[in-house]
């Protein structure tokens, strides 16, 4: 009878085999979608029905791992954009893999350990991989894949008991898991790395766009502490995007950079002179005048800054002229000859950032950024007034950070916010009256924090404009005896 049970299950076993074989090459020779498809229900209905052996456990690993690689297939080898068709054909295979994989992981047969942990050291950092690739909208994900790749990221985190792909991918145990109970070996970044590393590099990456997606991705998941140890593999990726001449491309880069100085000990980033390069990386790309690019690069060069240079604001230290006043020097002179709005609200956005990093050594730039002050206050730049308000916001900080230091300039300064607070009393400066009263109340301000600063000099000031010959605008007389009667 024994002899009997073996003669009719080694058919099967050797059937279910050639089905894993001809599923596999349809995925490779991507045959029609309904043909997988079908050949992926008749093998989950197999493995739903019957004991699988140690033989088919072995091919069924092997063959989602290679099913997984053929639908990761670069279609665009030449580097050229995807047409929609390739597409399409693209996000439907991968969704059928990941519906296949998902099924796989969720088998009463694979519950066991052995053949769980034969599966996952086999096949996890390739799910990992395709999870990746179409977890947000690409040019290749569908809305089929997305919701495929969510379903199989939740069902690989409950095979593997781990709260998130982050732990995946750090091995990083919770309390309440015993590393005795724990499916995985061992932390998966540097195994997704190593299937990654050979298509990024500089004569490869521009052809893998998806590498470059997978890669900024899982980079992404990476936190302190477990990002410094996978440095000297993950910076020059980074490094490679960022020296592009396409702004995408050179975004991501940025991102990757900045991703990588604030999830790395300044320690680590100083050997061998990493935040060096990463500082000369980023530098580059501060010249450029495109908004999008700029607003990513400049909070980088911030956070890059802040590892390569003492802090200004210490009070142990010598402050010297230095990395930061090189920086800001740069990014004034290009904001007072700057006539793009875009640029110049980017441009007031970052330079407060830099008045807090410096201190009271913002005074080095302090006549340049009252001519810019002076300029930008004059011009309307919209409706909104989203110029002038964000630059009173930089008035008030100035105002905040150098305190007294400032008496010697009062008088452009007053005269400047005098200025907008007289032209906001006129009936024509804005049709909107909620605009208007926000710009008086922001003036109004940042003139009494400049009074508390050098009452003084600003009380004579308001004093004679009080007196002066401006009692035909009643609304401004009455904004300025606001501020000297407070």
């Amino acid at each position: 009878m024994k002899m009997d049970n073996k003669e009719t299950t080694e058919p099967l076993h050797e059937g279910i085999i050639e089905q894993f074989t001809a599923m596999q090459e349809n995925i490779d020779n991507s045959s029609p979608i309904s043909e997988i498809s079908l050949n992926a229900e008749k093998i989950l209905k197999h493995l739903r029905d019957n004991d699988i052996s140690s033989d088919v456990g072995r091919a069924l690993c092997y063959s989602v791992k290679c099913m997984l690689d053929s639908a990761q297939t670069i279609v665009n080898e030449d580097g050229k954009s995807w047409d929609n068709i390739a597409n399409k054909q693209f996000s439907q295979r991968a969704a059928i893999v990941m519906y296949f994989t998902r099924n796989v992981l969720q088998l009463p047969h694979l519950s066991g350990k052995q053949l769980l942990k034969q599966f996952l050291r086999i096949c996890l950092s390739r799910i990992i991989i395709m999870c990746a690739t179409h977890d947000t909208l690409m040019q290749w994900t569908s809305e089929y894949s997305i919701k495929e790749s969510k379903d199989l990221q939740l069902v690989l985190c409950n095979a593997c008991t781990e709260p998130s792909i982050r732990h995946l991918l750090t091995y990083e145990s919770p309390l309440e898991t015993p590393d005795k109970n724990r499916i995985l070996p061992q932390e998966m970044f540097s195994q997704v790395l190593k299937i990654l590393q050979p298509k990024l590099t500089k004569s490869t990456w521009k052809k893998e766009p998806i590498c470059q997606h997978v890669y900024k991705w899982c980079l992404i998941q990476m936190m302190h502490p477990h990002l410094g140890q996978h440095l000297d593999i993950v910076l020059p990726s980074a490094l490679l995007f960022t020296d592009d001449y396409q702004v995408p491309n050179k975004i991501i880069g940025i991102e990757c950079l900045c991703h990588i100085i604030k999830e790395v000990d300044a320690t680590e980033l100083k050997w061998h002179n990493r935040a060096g390069v990463i500082y000369s990386a980023v530098h580059s790309q501060i010249y450029s005048n495109k908004a999008h690019l700029l607003d990513v690069v400049i909070p980088c060069m911030l956070s890059i800054l802040g590892v390569i240079e003492k802090s200004p604001i210490r009070d142990n230290c010598v402050r010297n002229v230095n990395r930061y006043d090189e920086i800001l020097k740069l990014l004034l002179a290009n904001m007072e000859s700057e006539q793009v709005i875009v640029l110049r609200r980017l441009y007031l956005k970052y330079v407060p950032l830099f008045v807090d990093k410096m201190g009271v050594t913002i005074l080095r730039h302090i006549k340049i950024l009252l001519r810019i002050i002076s300029s930008y206050l004059e011009v309307s730049d919209g409706q909104e007034e989203e110029g002038r308000l964000a630059t009173l916001q930089l008035t008030n900080k100035l105002v905040q950070v150098i305190g007294s230091r400032l008496t010697r300039h009062t008088n452009v300064l007053l005269k400047a916010l005098l200025r907008l607070l007289y032209d906001s009393c006129l009936q024509d400066f804005n049709e909107s009256n909620a605009v208007t009263k926000e710009i008086q109340n922001s003036v109004v301000k940042t003139i009494r924090n400049l009074q508390v600063c050098c009452y003084d000099s600003v009380n004579r000031d308001l004093k004679q404009v009080v007196e002066s010959e401006v009692k035909s605008i009643p609304q401004f007389v009455e904004c300025v005896n606001q501020i000297v009667c407070t």
